[in-house]
């Protein structure tokens, strides 16, 4: 016995924490993530606007900084959609507007009917080029 002893006594072990310890945090990520993607969303879904008048169109985005963009009908080059297969179910779908040179556009996601604002703009354009 005492040889037993003497051996636990002389040898090294290490002891490392429990790897259950991550589950806690890896049940709680998909929640933290969740958390942060609505937060997100919510202050898109608050904070970028598109409207239509009788000359031009109006994009508002932002909170703190508020970033506004007036386009004329007569400026507008093309009007883009992109749907995902949820998109064509829910109506709404990420809209880029093209003006003059520029190659990226001017990027709204998430826009709630976004054919029906290409329509609005097509024939705003088409009424503001017949006169």
């Amino acid at each position: 016995m005492e040889t037993s002893q003497s051996q636990l006594n002389n040898s090294i072990q290490v002891f490392k924490t429990s790897k259950i310890i991550f589950l806690g945090d890896i049940l709680l990520m998909p929640i933290l993530i969740g958390f942060y993607t609505f937060i997100r969303n919510l202050i898109y879904y608050y904070s970028e606007t598109i409207t239509t008048t009788p000359d031009s169109l109006e994009m508002k985005r932002g909170i703190l900084v508020v970033e506004k963009i007036e386009v004329p009908y007569s400026k507008v080059n093309s009007i883009h959609i992109k749907q995902s297969i949820l998109g064509r179910i829910f109506n709404f779908g990420t809209v880029i507007i093209s003006t003059g040179n520029d190659t990226t556009g001017i990027v709204f996601r998430n826009i709630h009917s976004p054919n029906e604002l290409k329509q609005r703009v097509n024939f705003s354009s088409h009424s503001f080029n017949l006169n």
